[in-house]
């Protein structure tokens, strides 16, 4: 792979010609093994593979995740998440027939605020530990904004208070990339307490869960942290209510009890996984059998060229307009033996 000698030439510019077809071959080479490198570089973080499967796990506590828009909260200079007021319960059947209900009241003062794309976010969540053979689990939040709110964010009359958005989650980490580009926002308006009972709202979601591995055991590629996670998040709103729930704030301020009841009912605790593989193995491999092939056609392709040990070479054609070749000699100065 040695570039040809020039001495190997009784002509310079036969031997200026061919260095210079030895450099093309060699920057060609080059060029085929640096983007080669580089597109093995870059499917290692890319996982190749993609498997979608059932699985019954134990799910993770659900989170309500509270937000309103940065752009609104800034022009305002108002926050509904410092006025929030939220509840929850959790409500399931077990196959004997017993029915579980829990309450879990949340300091909402005491909730972190993060950062989620162009939102301001709270949450919470429903830590009890629903049993794998319960059956039908609901997950409860009840979800009220002290009064009196904005006025700019206060629509009919002040009977509904508009900007907070609102979604559940299962996932661990609220700033999972993967996570928070599937579980969705939505928004409904939340009633204030001038209007009797509660407005409940069904929040269906399907439990899902998205892991990264690859060949070598490892997670080369993966984006983030594997996470469990809601997808398909679809809201159902029914009308304004009067349960038991919201009758049973008659002792409480009226201005501070919730008006808006979100249901996340969870049918099954059976878990759609995402799994993403990521082959480094075979993608090693083939790298090398690229470059163990460049290496030879490369090889094959500098063998026309002699070596400096050979005897000299010329072209086979003599082109003295373009200085190429070298002109045969008519007749040679010793004769053989056995010559005339």
């Amino acid at each position: 792979m040695l570039p040809p000698k020039w001495d190997s030439f009784p002509n310079k510019n036969d031997a200026m010609c061919a260095w210079a077809l030895w450099a093309i071959l060699a920057l060609v080479f080059l060029c085929y093994v640096v983007v080669s490198t580089m597109s093995y570089v870059d499917g290692l973080y890319l996982p190749e593979d993609e498997d979608v499967f059932s699985a019954e796990l134990q799910l993770p506590p659900v989170w309500l995740q509270l937000c309103d828009l940065l752009p609104l909260q800034a022009a305002l200079n108002y926050s509904l998440l410092d006025h929030l007021i939220v509840q929850g319960r959790l409500n399931y059947v077990m196959p004997n027939g017993t029915e579980i209900l829990s309450h879990m009241p949340f300091n909402t003062s005491a909730a972190a605020v993060y950062k989620r794309q162009n939102f301001h976010c709270k949450r919470f969540a429903i830590t009890s530990k629903v049993p794998m053979e319960a059956i039908m689990p609901y997950f409860i939040f009840f979800v009220g904004i002290q009064e009196p709110f904005h006025p700019k964010l206060s629509e009919y009359e002040g009977f509904y208070s508009k900007g907070l958005f609102f979604g559940p989650s299962l996932a661990h980490d609220p700033v999972n990339d993967f996570a928070s580009k599937e579980e969705n926002l939505v928004k409904t308006w939340v009633p204030s307490t001038r209007l009797p009972g509660q407005r409940n709202v069904v929040l269906n979601a399907v439990p899902s869960r998205a892991m990264w591995i690859d060949s070598m055991g490892g997670r080369q590629g993966a984006p983030c942290d594997d996470t469990f996670f809601f997808a398909d998040v679809s809201m159902v709103a029914d009308a304004i209510t009067q349960p038991e729930d919201a009758r049973r704030y008659t002792n409480v301020s009226i201005n501070s009890r919730p008006t808006l009841r979100l249901v996340v009912p969870v049918a099954h605790q059976e878990v759609i996984t995402w799994s993403f593989k990521n082959d480094i193995l075979a993608d090693t491999l083939a790298w090398l059998g690229k470059l163990a092939s460049a290496t030879v056609i490369f090889k094959l392709l500098t063998a026309v060229f002699p070596s400096a040990r050979q005897k000299r070479y010329h072209l086979l054609m003599h082109l003295p307009c373009l200085g190429l070749g070298t002109e045969e000699e008519d007749e040679p100065l010793l004769k053989r033996e056995g010559d005339p």
